[in-house]
């Protein structure tokens, strides 16, 4: 792991870890998204704010200088108010599990971009976090990731998920999902 890489994960861990989490607010920015299982796995591409006691984290997309995946310390509503937004309020155990429960682990998915010239020489490689798996007091977790994903026509499961900067936020309440780097 590299020493940028690893600083940055150990922010992202002391930013979360012992904090208590008083609400969850998904985003939506389109009519039709997908509630893969009712009230605990959705798909979207709007974003996922996390409130602790003293601080607002988001999960959403960016679009500068390109639209991907990014982690900011403030609420949605920059990232989201161009659109017709609303969030979704489920009538889910799985969803309320987490609420007032304090972080007690953060797994921290990267994927590696590298950029290369017309040759194919590298140019310059980067790591990204794009997924995290929150686990709390009482062994809940709540996955969070961007992805793409294929789902089976037959079976309606997810036959495929891939991590991606410019995919769909994956949002997994005690359910983790394996991705593909």
């Amino acid at each position: 792991m590299s020493e940028l890489k690893q600083q940055l994960e150990e922010i992202y861990k002391s930013n979360f870890i012992g904090e208590m989490l008083t609400s969850i607010d998904i985003k939506m920015i389109h009519d039709e998204y997908l509630e893969y299982e009712t009230g605990k796995v959705w798909l979207t591409e709007g974003g996922v704010e996390l409130k602790t006691e003293d601080k607002v984290v988001s999960f959403t997309y960016e679009s500068e200088p390109e639209i991907q995946f990014t982690i900011i310390e403030s609420d949605l509503l920059p990232y989201v108010d161009q659109f017709d937004y609303y969030s979704i309020e489920p009538e889910s155990d799985d969803y309320y599990s987490v609420f007032e429960q304090t972080i007690t682990d953060l797994e921290v998915h990267w994927i590696k971009l590298i950029e290369t010239d017309y040759k194919g020489d590298v140019l310059s490689e980067e790591d990204f976090p794009v997924g995290f798996i929150f686990t709390f007091e009482d062994g809940a977790t709540l996955q969070i990731a961007s992805v793409e994903s294929k789902i089976s026509a037959d079976t309606l499961e997810f036959s495929s998920l891939t991590y991606t900067l410019e995919g769909a936020i994956l949002v997994s309440f005690n359910r983790i999902f394996e991705i593909k780097d």
